[in-house]
C-alpha cells in the first residue's frame, strides 16, 4: 500500500567554512555567485550569524533534543558529507551517513572537486528515495572554501584582472601565494557557485526547504590572528551565512533580511518544525520560524563564543581569561556596516558591572549556548 503521507523535503547545505564577504547576497559586487544570490533574493538572510566556538562547532549539541524528536517520526534522513571535513561533528548520531571524494588541485577540473561529488550524490539520493520516502531529510556538508585554493589555470585566471593595479606581477607569484590570493578564492567561490545551480535545477516537484550556513566565515583573503579577535578579518571568521529559502508549500517564509543574532545550534530546531509543528520546542537551539513569519523581531539578545566574547546586535566584548579584571575588558562598537569594526569604545562601571553579571549567570563555558533572550511573539 503506498505511503499517503504528505510530501515534505528539506535539503540542508553546510560548510566548515564559507565567507559571507564571497556572497554577492552579503554584498560583494564584483564576484560572481548568481545560485547563492537567487536563493537569498527568495529566501531568508540572516546578517548575524554567529559562530558559537573559534576553534569548532556542531550543529547537534548535546543534548540532541531535536534530533532524538526527529527520529521518532516517519521522516527519512541522510547525511552526506565530503571525508575533507575535520569537524567530526554529528556523524555518531546519524544512522545513515554517506562520505564522498573528489579531488581538487591545478590538475583537476571543478566537476571533480568533493563538491561537484558530494552535490551528484545528493541529486542521486533524492532521485532513488521520491518515490518511497515522501518525507526525507538530505544533510550535505562540505569543508567549503579553503585557506589554500589550488584551482586549474583557466579557473585561477577568472579575476586576476580585477587585481592587475595591485602592483605585484602575476607571474611572480610562487604557488603558495597563488593559492592565498584573493583572485583565486574569488575564483574557488564562483566554482562552487556553478556546481550549486547545476544541483538546483535538479529539484522540482514538492514542497521543499532549503537551509544554507557554515560552521564559520572562514578565512578570506587574509590569515587572521587569533589573538586579536575583534578585528576586521575576526569578525568576518565569526560571521558566516545563513540563508533558507522555501519552494511550493502551504507555509510562507516572508523574503528578507534579519539583524537577529543567531546560531548554528538554530538548525536543528527550525528544521523540526518543518517537518512536525507539534515539536518546535525540542532545543536547545530555537527555532526562527517566529523570525520566518514575521512574528518575532529576534532570537537573542546576546551570545557567548569560546566564552571569551559576548557577542550582540550592537557591540563585541572581548572577556579576559581567566579573570575579569574590569581594566582589561574591551568592547567594540558595530557600525552601519558591517563589514567594518570600529575603535574600542570605552567601557563605563556599569557596562562592565552588566557584562560581568551576565557572564557569572551563564557560565563562561562554550556549552551553556550563549542564549539570553527567548524568541519573542512566538
Amino acid at each position: 500500500m503506498p505511503d499517503t503521507s504528505p510530501q515534505l523535503l528539506a535539503i540542508v547545505l553546510t560548510f566548515d567554512q564559507l565567507p559571507c564577504a564571497a556572497l554577492g547576497c552579503y554584498g560583494n559586487e564584483w564576484i560572481d555567485t548568481p545560485h547563492f544570490n537567487r536563493l537569498a533574493a527568495n529566501g531568508f538572510v540572516f546578517d548575524a550569524h554567529v559562530a558559537r566556538s573559534i576553534e569548532g562547532n556542531i550543529w547537534l549539541n548535546e543534548p540532541a533534543d531535536w534530533w532524538s524528536a526527529l527520529t521518532g517520526t516517519d521522516v527519512h534522513p541522510l547525511q552526506i558529507r565530503e571525508v575533507n571535513s575535520p569537524f567530526p561533528w554529528d556523524r555518531a548520531e546519524w544512522a545513515n551517513v554517506v562520505c564522498v571524494e573528489g579531488r581538487d588541485g591545478r590538475d583537476a577540473p571543478p566537476r571533480e572537486w568533493p563538491f561537484a561529488a558530494l552535490l551528484r550524490a545528493g541529486s542521486d539520493w533524492l532521485a532513488r528515495t521520491a518515490e518511497k520516502h515522501p518525507r526525507r531529510l538530505l544533510w550535505l556538508h562540505s569543508a567549503g572554501v579553503p585557506s589554500h585554493c589550488e584551482v586549474p589555470t583557466e579557473v585561477e585566471s577568472l579575476y586576476v584582472d580585477e587585481f592587475a593595479d595591485r602592483g605585484v606581477a602575476w607571474s611572480e607569484l610562487s604557488e603558495e601565494q597563488r593559492s592565498r590570493h584573493p583572485a583565486v578564492q574569488a575564483a574557488y567561490v564562483s566554482c562552487l557557485d556553478h556546481i550549486l545551480g547545476e544541483f538546483l535545477e535538479t529539484l522540482t516537484g514538492q514542497p521543499l526547504l532549503i537551509a544554507i550556513a557554515a560552521l564559520h566565515g572562514g578565512y578570506w583573503q587574509t590569515i587572521p590572528r587569533r589573538c586579536d579577535l575583534p578585528r576586521r578579518k575576526e569578525a568576518q571568521w565569526l560571521r558566516s551565512p545563513a540563508i533558507w529559502c522555501l519552494f511550493d508549500a502551504a507555509r510562507a517564509i516572508l523574503p528578507g533580511r534579519s539583524p537577529a543574532l543567531v546560531q548554528p545550534m538554530d538548525l536543528g530546531p527550525t528544521l523540526l518544525e518543518w517537518f512536525e509543528p507539534s515539536l518546535r520546542d525540542s532545543g536547545p537551539g530555537l527555532s526562527l520560524w517566529p523570525i520566518f513569519e514575521g512574528t518575532a523581531p529576534r532570537v537573542r539578545e546576546a551570545a557567548l563564543i569560546d566564552g571569551g566574547v559576548l557577542w550582540t546586535e550592537h557591540d563585541v566584548t572581548v572577556l579576559t581569561e581567566p579573570s575579569l579584571d574590569p581594566a582589561t575588558i574591551r568592547r567594540f562598537l558595530w557600525p552601519e556596516d558591517l563589514w567594518q569594526v570600529n575603535d574600542v569604545a570605552p567601557l563605563t562601571p556599569d557596562v562592565v558591572a552588566e557584562r560581568v553579571a551576565w557572564l557569572h549567570e551563564h557560565g563562561k563555558t562554550p556549552a551553556c549556548g550563549g542564549v539570553t533572550g527567548e524568541t519573542s511573539g512566538s
